[in-house]
């Protein structure tokens, strides 16, 4: 059966229905927004993507409304093929659909060569869909082979295999099974998996195949489940990570309550963490998996020499295989670098940052883990409350399991002046992260509520645990400083400011107190930075 639509993009774009007749839509978004779905492997997009590539300029709420009016241009011009244009409350898909490209990917190249261009009468004024749309020009004319996927190699994907054993009741079955499909789906976000289930015989790992094995196994002792969740190599048979938990039955059915949380979190960030052992030295583009679960490592390391470790990792991985995740940490890592100031030059990590933030949501992949951190660097970086907002629900409803969507949650609450809620945020997604080796990121934040909130203990208390944590991690022991001061303690206030010039040779009281572009925003608005300080000879 052939497909119901077909998208000429080379030159004039036009769209015809599965009988030939031209069911173009006249407007120009309309037709861009055609242009967007069919340069898509599965022609569906995230409405918020859509909606930042051709209305970037407007608000969240005025580009919803103007998504919604184009998608009735294009319903209209579809006529009796309307039913291929499907929209839900996250996505938009126009499919089955067929492009020139894939169809006569030969006949796409004489017509680059005889001046026709990708999508030629398609105008748009709108910066993001202009730099959209020079990208897949610029890939089109160069070496990388035409594919659906928009001319990027298939990003590298390692094989997953669930298994679930129980000993008990159907209530153990259900609840065993609900915890290996929470890990799997975290696990998604964070690296490129094709899951299976184990009784799928036919999805079986080769013995010497590269990939993951993830074993729930469930009981009932009283009124109590008890868990034992083990990854495994399915090379090498190793166990690579284990731990054990248990809930009260009554509340098990629901995996956000409890310990188990916390396990599924630290379960996908074992499998992370598991990549450069399980990719080993595989010369092909698995090695890219290998390099981000390094960079992630590094990252949150804040060690100014690690930091750059992890660019160039990304670099370089990026370089394999173009994805979102690995955009979207080289945004926040440009992040990263701003606040704790291992690089100087301000202006260039903001352009770098929007740059890798635009490429993270042009590529295949976008997820909770992918929006959680741009909305940090929207928030953070670019000041852009709105859209910093509007990503930390996306991401939130994609997956609640993912404790970086309440990170990102929390900074948009910060900055809308809710620090009460934004404490209540970072401390939901801490409870997630509490057995995570990144657990310091969550803490720093409940400290920025915490100060914003004038609750100078718990400040001073969530800062100590993130600097234990990170010992190179400036941002804490620049608040505690002066949150020290404020409590009353010099002493602790000095070997505050000691440990920091240790790391931060160049940190100064002048440079923090009248410096605007030094990163203290919090303690800006706090009104701490004027508060008194010992003689210190």
């Amino acid at each position: 059966m052939p497909p119901a639509l077909f998208v000429q993009l080379m030159g004039n774009l036009c769209l015809r229905d599965a009988g030939g007749a031209d069911c173009t839509p006249g407007g120009q978004k309309a037709r861009a927004l055609v242009g967007l779905l069919a340069l898509t492997p599965d022609r569906s997009r995230p409405r918020r993507w859509i909606e930042q590539k051709l209305w970037s300029d407007r608000s969240p709420e005025q580009a919803s409304n103007s998504l919604r009016q184009v998608l009735m241009e294009l319903r209209t011009a579809l006529g009796p093929a309307a039913s291929a244009l499907r929209a839900d409350r996250t996505n938009i898909t126009l499919a089955p659909l067929e492009t020139d490209l894939e169809k006569d990917p030969e006949g796409a190249r004489h017509a680059l060569e005889a001046g026709y261009d990708l999508m030629q009468d398609v105008h748009l004024r709108d910066a993001a869909f202009t730099a959209w749309l020079t990208d897949q020009r610029a890939r089109l004319s160069g070496t990388a082979p035409i594919t659906a996927s928009g001319w990027l190699p298939d990003a590298p994907a390692i094989p997953l295999v669930i298994r679930t054993a129980m000993a008990g009741t159907a209530q153990t079955g259900f609840v065993s099974s609900a915890m290996a499909e929470s890990i799997s789906k975290l696990v998604s976000d964070f690296i490129n998996v094709d899951i299976f289930a184990e009784s799928e015989t036919h999805t079986q790992i080769g013995p010497r195949e590269r990939g993951l094995i993830l074993t729930v196994g469930a009981s009932e002792s009283r009124d109590r489940l008890h868990f034992v969740t083990t990854l495994e190599s399915s090379r090498t048979g190793q166990v690579l990570w284990s731990r054990q938990a248990n809930s009260a039955i009554e509340t098990a059915t629901d995996v956000l309550q409890g310990h188990l949380p916390a396990v599924i979190f630290e379960a996908a960030e074992a499998a992370i963490n598991a990549m450069p052992r399980v990719v080993g030295d595989d010369p092909g583009p698995l090695r890219a998996e290998a390099m981000m679960a390094r960079a992630v490592r590094a990252i949150f390391s804040f060690q100014e020499h690690q930091l750059r470790f992890a660019d160039d990792l990304l670099r370089d991985a990026t370089a394999i295989v173009p994805s979102a995740r690995a955009y979207a940490w080289r945004a926040i890592l440009r992040q990263f670098m701003g606040v704790e100031r291992t690089e100087k030059d301000r202006n260039r990590l903001m352009d770098e940052a929007a740059l890798f933030s635009r490429k993270a949501m042009e590529v295949d992949g976008v997820n909770s883990l992918v929006l959680s951190l741009l909305s940090q660097v929207e928030i953070m970086l670019h000041d852009n409350i709105d859209s910093g907002a509007k990503l930390a629900r996306d991401a939130i409803h994609l997956n609640p399991m993912n404790a970086f969507g309440y990170i990102a949650q929390a900074g948009s609450l910060l900055r809308q002046n809710r620090p009460d809620e934004a404490y209540a945020a970072a401390d939901f997604g801490a409870g997630f992260a509490s057995r995570s080796g990144y657990l310091h990121w969550w803490e720093m934040h409940k400290g920025l509520a915490a100060t914003q909130m004038a609750d100078y203990e718990t400040a001073i208390s969530c800062f100590e645990a993130a600097r234990a944590r990170a010992p190179h991690f400036r941002a804490p022991l620049r608040h505690l400083i002066f949150l020290y001061l404020k409590r009353g303690q010099p002493e602790n206030a000095l070997r505050a400011m000691a440990n920091l010039k240790q790391i931060e040779p160049d940190f100064s009281l002048d440079l923090i107190r009248h410096d605007p572009s030094y990163p203290a925003g919090t303690l800006r608005r706090a009104e701490l930075l004027s508060l008194p300080f010992p003689d210190i000879g």
